[in-house]
């Protein structure tokens, strides 16, 4: 796959790149996804957990290790990366008109100071619908980025974030990731230290 670099936002806390996001996770692969999310919902809630590891659905194990794989080769060909001791599952998160989770959140511990969180997802949201995914810092005022498909946005995965709710039509799917590493991490093309 082919990866570009496109821009950055707030700050140089938020990198946006060109991908396909049908060779990540094929779009025929909703309904199961869908399906399985919603039957193991109540599960997930027992222990506070919004999110669906793909680890767990039967059947997708090699869609997943491939994203995987094509997510580690993006992070390693624009950031210079050491001391890399792992990488999170990709986890999917799924809201509609009825709703889903939206906590601020961090990802902080200062064993894995210098990790990268990664999001991408499967539908254009459309403005005034919701849908957005938001980031805070203490300092800073709250900045939103509405997701398009074939878009990943890397950033520090200290940095507080949440998606916002969506009141559109359909349902927003959202692909969540992250590289781990004990070392400050670079951006090689815009020299941003996370």
């Amino acid at each position: 796959m082919k990866f570009k670099f496109l821009n950055r936002h707030y700050g140089n806390l938020i990198h946006e790149y060109e991908i396909n996001t049908q060779s990540l996770i094929p779009f025929d692969t909703l309904p199961l996804l869908k399906k399985y999310y919603l039957d193991n919902i109540e599960e997930r809630k027992k222990i506070n957990a919004a999110n669906l590891q793909l680890t767990f659905v039967e059947g997708f194990r090699d869609i997943e290790v491939n994203a995987h794989n094509e997510l580690k080769k993006l992070i390693e060909k624009f950031y210079v990366t050491e001391n890399n001791f792992g990488t999170g599952a990709i986890s999917l998160y799924y809201s509609d008109s009825n709703g889903g989770s939206y906590d601020w959140h961090d990802h902080y511990d200062p064993y894995n100071i210098s990790s990268i969180g990664a999001v991408f997802y499967w539908h254009n949201m459309e403005k005034d619908n919701g849908g957005e995914i938001s980031f805070k810092r203490p300092h800073l005022p709250e900045y939103r980025i509405m997701p398009q498909v074939d878009r990943l946005y890397t950033f520090p995965y200290w940095l507080a974030h949440r998606p916002n709710p969506y009141m559109g039509k359909g349902e927003r799917y959202c692909f969540n990731w992250a590289y781990l590493s004990s070392n400050r991490i670079v951006n090689k093309i815009t020299g941003d230290v996370w």
